[in-house]
């Protein structure tokens, strides 16, 4: 685990989010004391399904369905015209 400074963290976010992305967790401290811990994030537990297969398209419609049925106002289906006036 690495420790550094907020203004170190400031100036190194790329370099710093690599090492985290590599694995590493990183305490961010201020005047001394801890105030983050920048840690990575766990790979999902199923990927996600590719645009345009079988398995997308259920989880799209599956999403459609439960916003057509919930009482919030949608406003009705949003099709290409009403999103692109």
């Amino acid at each position: 685990m690495g420790v550094m400074t907020a203004r170190e963290f400031y100036l190194n976010k790329s370099k710093i989010l690599a090492r985290v992305e590599a694995g590493e967790t990183i305490d961010v401290t201020k005047h001394g004391r801890p105030v983050a811990r920048v840690t990575p994030v766990d790979a999902p537990s199923t990927p996600r399904p590719e645009r345009g297969t079988p398995e997308w398209q259920a989880a799209y419609d599956r999403m459609v369905r439960t916003m057509d049925e919930n009482s919030f106002n949608w406003g009705g289906r949003v099709n290409y015209a009403d999103k692109h006036e």
